[in-house]
């Protein structure tokens, strides 16, 4: 998740959305920008596409719903000019490790390779939600407050492609037919991480 920041996303300056309900769709996705494409995972249990932009273009929100309470997101955003992709993944490292902090969750910001990104950053959150009054997920900085199993469970990537700076984010919140319980928040936590990568992996530049 990008790191908590005074910038509110609540309200979307341009949004495209599409209800693919009934639809057939491939699960290809061509960025209007021209920056990448991508495949999205189990497109035939996509339920709706939607693209959002911030900040006069400056971030673009893609996002999928599913069956099951769950979203995939891709996230693209500006680097500073002058800023190196090393000097940026270094600075996001460091605000996810805070986030982390700030969150009480006792896990780790890991390194991977994934197709044509070397390095990414890997780690996972519980408990976001959704929307909040700061936006939609994963631009959001809303949190459920829980005791016990999480009620949700996302998975992150955060890296530089094709000169942006991107993030994959798979939230799925607990199914109303689900329990609270530990063995169902592995089974989020599996599925939110077996999604992000297959997503990942897929990216191509444009």
């Amino acid at each position: 998740m990008f790191a908590p920041t005074p910038t509110p996303f609540a309200k979307a300056e341009d949004t495209f959305a599409l209800d693919l309900n009934g639809q057939s769709w491939s699960g290809q996705y061509a960025c209007p920008f021209k920056q990448y494409k991508a495949q999205f995972p189990a497109a035939d249990q996509a339920k709706r596409l939607t693209v959002e932009s911030y900040l006069s273009s400056a971030v673009i929100r893609t996002a999928v719903e599913y069956d099951a309470q769950l979203t995939a997101c891709i996230v693209m955003s500006s680097i500073p000019a002058g800023r190196s992709a090393m000097e940026e993944l270094h600075i996001q490292l460091q605000k996810s490790q805070a986030l982390l902090a700030r969150l009480e969750l006792n896990t780790l910001v890991e390194q991977a390779s994934y197709g044509n990104v070397p390095i990414a950053l890997r780690f996972n959150l519980e408990n976001a939600a959704p929307t909040s009054a700061s936006g939609n997920f994963p631009l959001s900085e809303g949190y459920w407050q829980t005791e016990g199993p999480a009620l949700s469970v996302s998975a992150h990537r955060i890296f530089v492609f094709n000169g942006s700076r991107m993030e994959v984010a798979v939230l799925q919140t607990l199914p109303p037919q689900w329990a609270a319980n530990e063995e169902d928040e592995i089974a989020m936590c599996a599925n939110v991480n077996g999604v992000a990568d297959h997503l990942l992996t897929s990216l191509l530049p444009f």
